[in-house]
This record gives C-alpha cells, sequence and structure tokens, in this order.
C-alpha cells in the first residue's frame, strides 16, 4: 500500500479546515507510519532498505527543493515525514527476521547517516542498540525485554548478532567521534550503542580500540593543556576531557579480556582518590 507521502506535504487547506491535519490528507497513506512504529514485530529490514529508505529519501529532498522555492510550509511538512519515515526503523529491527541478510547492504549508509544527520543520532542508535541487546538477551535466556515472537530461533538470533557486531570496527570510531564532540547531557543513546557493540563483538575487535581509550585518558590527565600537543577533545576543561574518557573505557568494558579488566582497574584507580566528586563517580 503506497504511502504516498507527497500528497500529505503538498496538501491544500481553506478556511475552517485544520492545518495541523496535513498528515491524514486525502489520498495519502500518511496515517500508516504511527501504526507501524507501534505494531511492527518480526518484520524484513529488507523492505526498510527497498521502500522506506528511498522515501526518507524523497522527502528529504521535496524539503531542500520546496524551502529554495520559497515554501517553508510545504518544506517543514515533508521533513518532518521524513523523519517519520525514519523512525520506523527502530521498529523494524524489532525481531527482524533477515537481520544477517540484510544489514550488511545498509551498514555504510547508516554509518553515513550517523556522521552527517545529527537530527538523526537517536533514530539509528535506537535501531542498532535494538539489533545487537535483543538478540544477546535472547540467547541469554533473558526474558526482561519484549518476547521474540513465534518461530524466532537461536539460530536466527546468533547470525543476527553476529552479523551487526562484526560491524563493530566499522561504527566505533564513528561513534567515538560522535561522543566527544557532544555535551556529557546528550550522551545517551551514543553510550548504550557503544555498550551494546562492546558486549556483541569479538574481544579481538574491542581490545585495540579500549587500549586507545585508556592512552588517551591517561594523556589527558598528565598533560599541561598550554602544551603543543595537548589532548583537546572531549571537554572544555582537563576533568571534563577526563570525564569523556573514563566514560568511553567504561563503555566498552562489556567486551574486555582479563588484560583489559586489569587494564581499566589500573586506569581507573587514580580516580577514586580525586577530589572532584564527578571523576570519583565515574
Amino acid at each position: 500500500l503506497p504511502l504516498n507521502l507527497q500528497a500529505a506535504v503538498s496538501a491544500q487547506y481553506v478556511d475552517g479546515e485544520e492545518e495541523d491535519g496535513w498528515f491524514e490528507a486525502r489520498g495519502s497513506n500518511a496515517w500508516l507510519l504511527p501504526l507501524l512504529r507501534q505494531h511492527l514485530c518480526g518484520a524484513r529490514l529488507a523492505y526498510f532498505a527497498s521502500d522506506m529508505l528511498p522515501l526518507a529519501k524523497q522527502m528529504a529532498e521535496y524539503s531542500q527543493q520546496a524551502a529554495a522555492a520559497g515554501n517553508p510550509l510545504v518544506a517543514q511538512r515533508a521533513a518532518t515525514a521524513e523523519f517519520q519515515v525514519w523512525s520506523t526503523l527502530p521498529h523494524f529491527c524489532h525481531w527482524a527476521s533477515d537481520v544477517d541478510a540484510a544489514f550488511p547492504s545498509m551498514a555504510k549508509e547508516l554509518g553515513a547517516y550517523l556522521q552527517h544527520r545529527p537530527d538523526l543520532h537517536a533514530v539509528l542508535c535506537s535501531a542498532i542498540t535494538r539489533l545487537l541487546t535483543q538478540n544477546r538477551q535472547f540467547l541469554a535466556g533473558d526474558n526482561t525485554g519484549s518476547e521474540a515472537p513465534e518461530g524466532y530461533t537461536a539460530e536466527m538470533a546468533t547470525a543476527s548478532l553476529a552479523c551487526v557486531g562484526k560491524f563493530a570496527r566499522n561504527f566505533l570510531p564513528i561513534l567515538f567521534n560522535l561522543y566527544v564532540a557532544q555535551k556529557p547531557e546528550t550522551r545517551a543513546v551514543l553510550t548504550n550503542i557503544i555498550e551494546a557493540f562492546a558486549k556483541s563483538a569479538e574481544k579481538e575487535t574491542i581490545a585495540p580500540f579500549f587500549r586507545t581509550m585508556v592512552r588517551k585518558l591517561i594523556k589527558v590527565t598528565n598533560d599541561d593543556p598550554a602544551a603543543p600537543d595537548a589532548l583537546l577533545e572531549g571537554g572544555d576543561t582537563p576533568l571534563a576531557r577526563r570525564c569523556t574518557f573514563m566514560m568511553l573505557s567504561l563503555a566498552l568494558e562489556g567486551g574486555l579480556d582479563n588484560d583489559g579488566v586489569d587494564m581499566l582497574l589500573k586506569a581507573a584507580k587514580p580516580c577514586v582518590t580525586e577530589r572532584d566528586g564527578s571523576i570519583q563517580k565515574k
């Protein structure tokens, strides 16, 4: 059933009609999007890639065209419609039945959107985190989350988890860059996805990322901020930068081997004696 979003965003209203009702305009099935978010379970991720993603791109282009043509109302509607399409992605990931077949062809593009579309960070991080977390919990027999649909098997969960987890080496550098660039109060979704990758990927994949974070933590701890080679990313003050790299080190804890855990304890030990409470809490 075509959503025909263009009919919705281009709808004209006369006096007495509700402008806010454009999402239910005649000729459009945009009203289906909230239903998809509410009821999707066990869907095909490939459908999002083949049908929904091109629709989101179409709305983004339409928004840009409308803005250039001096029609800000239609531009705003189209941008809203694009986001509404994207917001279905976490729900397509809800016990998706074809992750191992569909995700590899999507991964590069999702990474690009993460890098260049801050407005989509929450949606994208939520979607990928769900793919990792629900399958890991399923295999662990953890039923605290949503229950898997009938017919969902351990083989499907194993294949899905392995498929997405192997992209940790591609996604983690992007996520680290986003993390250090953002304010602490906006980092929660990034922390969640980094932790999910750390717990799902091979330990050999996580180890070099963790060593890099610990080296940066040690450097910002010992740096003279005025030195030419001082590490200045991750916060406006040395304390903020220490907190940033301590939190990133801790986020990777779930993927560490015994040597990594020992390294984390050694790196964290000086923080326990810090006067500043924010460092002690980390």
